[in-house]
């Protein structure tokens, strides 16, 4: 791989992030308040913000995050969002009132160039990994848009995503050239954990899980590691998928790696959300000119891929059928309790409309207007 120009370079890790995964759903700490029904969107572009979407008609709500705001996931709890910008928009992290409709940024360090953020125990308190800086910051508010920061050093190569879990932080190392901004991988991905006491770092590596974004997913003693894999940019404007990208499920308790899954051969990137349904909606793209996504779901337990009665696709992609009987293009997809599959498409003919998608099985049961630059979706 070559060195790769600033606009390619964050158009490859968009379409790494997108979602995010849940993998930055937090399911430790206080759980805040009872978030209302429905469905939450994340516009990375065109009009960046929230897109609220009810469980039934089409009557949407926004939170307008300005147009710095570049982010491609979000964490959410109760009616509590984080989110955060990189260095190209200003390196903050923004906090935003689903209940209120409110927002509040904080500035993070120069140059931090922020990925994933989490939060910690305890009232406005937030943790952010900063990949350019190969840090994590701590942040906690002390007034309106100003917060005191710690910064942690010796927490990998390249931080993208961080949670955590009883005392200690787990903080998901890509291993690539974060700071070179070359964004190459330098070999598998790690999870490192954090003491409370700052003592010796305990590194977990993660065979067989490569590229340059590692993102968590934490649900009880566990964590499940999306990593986007490996697109060569060598021969631009052809790319090349070279590495896909993969899921690892860690015991946090023993930090041993438990289970292991790719997605298939030929589609790149791993955004992932843990369904209400209990399984793992995993969104990557299917074709070298970035035109299709497909989502695939895997079992948390085994990480078996989730083979519905309705059948999959020939790479196993589901089967998530528009009402023209074109395959719906996800770039990030979630389920609801009742096993129905929230997908957000962008349009292909102007690369920013966004439409979100629910399906019960193949079939679709309705599309709602859902902003622009979808990146990131949630049922809360």
């Amino acid at each position: 791989m070559t060195l790769r120009t600033s606009v390619t370079l964050r158009r490859s890790l968009l379409a790494a992030l997108v979602a995010t995964a849940a993998c930055d759903s937090d399911s430790t700490g206080p759980a805040g308040p009872a978030a209302a029904e429905g469905v939450v969107v994340l516009n990375g572009y065109g009009q960046p913000g929230v897109t609220l979407v009810p469980d039934t008609g089409a009557a949407t709500m926004r939170i307008d995050f300005g147009v710095d705001f570049d982010g491609a996931r979000f964490a959410l709890r109760g009616d509590t969002l984080l989110s955060t910008s990189s260095s190209l928009g200003g390196d903050k992290l923004y906090v935003a009132s689903l209940e209120t409709r409110t927002l509040e940024t904080f500035q993070m360090p120069g140059g931090g160039d922020p990925a994933g953020a989490a939060f910690l125990d305890g009232p406005a308190h937030y943790a952010v990994a900063l990949r350019g800086t190969g840090q994590v910051a701590l942040a906690r508010r002390t007034g309106v848009g100003t917060a005191e920061l710690t910064l942690v050093d010796d927490v990998g190569r390249c931080p993208t995503d961080v949670a955590q879990f009883g005392a200690a932080l787990f903080v998901a190392d890509a291993n690539a050239s974060c700071a070179e901004q070359t964004f190459l991988s330098e070999g598998p991905a790690r999870l490192i954990r954090i003491p409370a006491d700052g003592a010796a770092r305990d590194t977990i590596e993660l065979p067989g899980a490569v590229g340059s974004v590692a993102n968590l997913t934490v649900d009880g003693d566990f964590a499940w590691v999306a990593v986007d894999g490996i697109a060569d940019y060598s021969a631009f404007p052809a790319v090349t998928f070279t590495a896909p990208g993969s899921l690892t499920k860690v015991d946090l308790r023993t930090r041993e790696v438990v289970a292991f899954a790719q997605l298939p051969a030929g589609t790149y990137g791993a955004g992932a959300r843990l369904g209400g349904d209990g399984r793992l909606y995993v969104s990557a793209y299917t074709t070298t000119s970035f035109a299709a996504q497909g989502v695939y779901a895997f079992a948390p337990l085994d990480l078996a891929p989730f083979r519905p009665a309705n059948g999959v696709a020939a790479d196993g992609r589901l089967l998530l059928r528009k009402p023209n009987d074109a395959l719906a293009s996800c770039g990030a997809a979630t389920a609801d309790a009742a096993g129905r599959v929230h997908c957000l498409e962008v349009a292909a003919d102007d690369g920013i409309t966004t439409t979100l998608r629910g399906f019960q099985g193949t079939e679709q049961l309705r599309e709602v207007p859902a902003g622009t630059g979808g990146v990131d979706v949630a049922v809360r």
